[in-house]
């Protein structure tokens, strides 16, 4: 096991209201977040729930930091498992 916290500080950033938002909305939210808090020795841990979600942060992070930056996608859906709270694929 690694101890993250070790190699880096952790501040969180809170949630992101979604509900009876639209795309643009969401994505100006995240825009403006990362915007806030950017800082290019920085690393930015965003979690979502839907894939639609995953590319607005993408979005976000690279209109904000523009040149170059990397990517680590964990895709975590149950469509992995052979079976998920009793139901078999």
């Amino acid at each position: 096991m690694v101890n993250l916290g070790y190699f880096w500080r952790f501040c969180d950033l809170g949630d992101i209201k979604v509900e009876n938002k639209t795309l643009n909305q969401v994505y100006e939210d995240l825009l403006k977040i990362i915007k806030e808090h950017y800082n290019s020795n920085d690393v930015f841990l965003l979690l979502g729930v839907d894939h639609i979600i995953t590319y607005l942060c993408i979005k976000a992070v690279k209109t904000s930091v523009g040149g170059k930056w990397g990517l680590i996608y964990f895709d975590l859906h149950p469509d992995l498992y052979k079976e998920y709270e009793g139901d078999l694929k």
